[in-house]
């Protein structure tokens, strides 16, 4: 009777600990510009409106009931640096990811840019968060570089920007602004994030 009850215990706490809820994790997806800064524009490609729909396929995508993916907005404001800076630390999430498309006076250049901080108190962790993106992102034409942006250096979480592509070149325009373009980055930063979250 006695080992009976020591099983019946053991099985109890066995399943309290399976049905326990797993922490969720909090990823902050920074969109970038909005509102009257439109960012980056060539003709009708605007990056607030690119950055924009590419967060909001992350959110649809995820379907991880351990990940809250947020956006710094969800439509077409402006806030500024350090609103969002803010906002981004009010949340104490786990990871930051800052979107942006950019621009160049030479209409050859291509391809897309991560960008991190060693002014970023974890800096380490934002290292680590960068390459999962290089090595998520398909393209050959990757680079991570270090820049002390506002964002990246006072949020308190990892944090990494990315830069899309070049609006000024052809091929990358084409591709950030088409439907197929934009689906296939949000799931190579989306697989970035679920790397991230079981490590």
């Amino acid at each position: 009777m006695k080992r009976t009850t020591q099983l019946l215990g053991i099985a109890i706490l066995l399943l309290a600990f399976a049905f326990t809820p797993t922490a969720k994790k909090i990823v902050v997806i920074d969109v970038g510009h909005g509102g009257n800064d439109p960012g980056a524009q060539v003709g009708s490609a605007l990056e607030k409106e690119i950055v924009m729909s590419i967060a909001r396929k992350i959110q649809v995508l995820n379907t991880n009931t351990n990940i809250e993916i947020i956006l710094s907005r969800d439509q077409d404001q402006f806030k500024s640096l350090s609103e969002r800076t803010q906002f981004i630390n009010s949340l104490n999430p786990d990871l930051v990811i800052s979107l942006h498309a950019g621009i160049s006076n030479n209409p050859q250049l291509s391809g897309a840019d991560i960008f991190i901080s060693n002014q970023n108190i974890k800096k380490n962790q934002s290292g680590a968060l960068a390459l999962n993106l290089l090595y998520s992102i398909n393209s050959e034409k990757v680079e991570i570089k270090k820049a002390d942006f506002y964002v990246l250096k006072n949020s308190l979480a990892p944090a990494a920007l990315v830069e899309l592509g070049l609006l000024s070149n052809n091929e990358d325009r084409t591709y950030l602004t088409s439907e197929a373009g934009q689906k296939e980055l949000a799931q190579s930063i989306l697989n970035a994030i679920d790397t991230e979250s079981k490590e």
